[in-house]
């Protein structure tokens, strides 16, 4: 059932948009689209009092987020690149076949990376030793691929050798970094049992949904991460700060 919108009115509130998208995409809460709309996919106008507002237009890429989510169980950093591109158009993105639509999430910038290289290729680029690489792969950082190329590294693995170089340039060999990898393990479980019944679904379309909501919660997880991590940081280095003289506070304060 498609959305009517009221051909004689110019703008809406966040409650008639909510009110209105529920006919066509069922329960859908005013926090839901105030979160869409935070996370940069939606580019609304507000009153003076700070209240959103909806234009026609605002309500067509509204739409075209949801149906993403719904039928193509898109990340939402895709469905932002995929909307925001100067060419998009959103009826023409919805019309779009399954190939088209896979062909502009590969060429999303969000996107996973699957290009590889030789290995004799990233050992020349990277400037590690066959040792070094031995070792990283003996901790569980790097794993190694064979085709009919041969032996090949992703561009993953590529971007942890060159984490891994930096952390060696600053004193700290790769052994006593195998507890990031546990960490990232333990992430990576629990997030999987958070969907377990999308994965384990006999329904394609159910378990293509359980990998965008995993890759949802995976981007959350490592915001959360960062930012605990930031948080922590401060109150471990706060004894170790120097505090300003009372004399030199003094003199700041009068």
């Amino acid at each position: 059932m498609n959305t009517q919108v009221n051909s004689g009115k110019n703008s809406f509130s966040i409650g008639e948009v909510a009110h209105m998208l529920r006919q066509e995409f069922g329960p859908i809460s005013i926090s839901k689209i105030r979160y869409l709309d935070g996370k940069g996919l939606l580019k609304l106008k507000r009153t003076a009092g700070g209240y959103r507002i909806f234009n026609k237009d605002d309500i067509s890429r509204l739409k075209v987020i949801l149906r993403l989510q719904k039928e193509r169980y898109l990340p939402l950093q895709i469905i932002r690149d995929i909307i925001s591109r100067p060419t998009a158009s959103y009826d023409k993105t919805l019309e779009k076949s399954e190939e088209e639509l896979e062909e502009m999430v590969t060429s999303s910038k969000y996107a996973p990376d699957k290009t590889k290289k030789p290995l004799s290729a990233v050992l020349v680029e990277t400037k590690i030793s066959e040792g070094q690489l031995e070792e990283f792969i003996s901790f569980g950082f790097i794993d190694i691929e064979e085709d009919e190329s041969g032996k090949m590294i992703n561009a993953i693995d590529q971007q942890i050798i060159e984490i891994l170089k930096e952390f060696e340039a600053n004193g700290i060999h790769p052994k006593n970094l195998r507890m990031f990898g546990n960490f990232a393990e333990r992430e990576v479980d629990f997030l999987v049992m958070l969907v377990a019944p999308y994965l384990m679904s006999t329904s394609p379309k159910i378990k293509k949904e359980g990998i965008a909501r995993i890759t949802e919660l995976a981007v959350l997880t490592e915001k959360l991460r960062t930012i605990l991590l930031r948080k922590k940081l401060e109150r471990a280095l706060e004894p170790y700060k120097e505090k300003e003289a009372p004399e030199a506070l003094e003199e700041t304060l009068f």
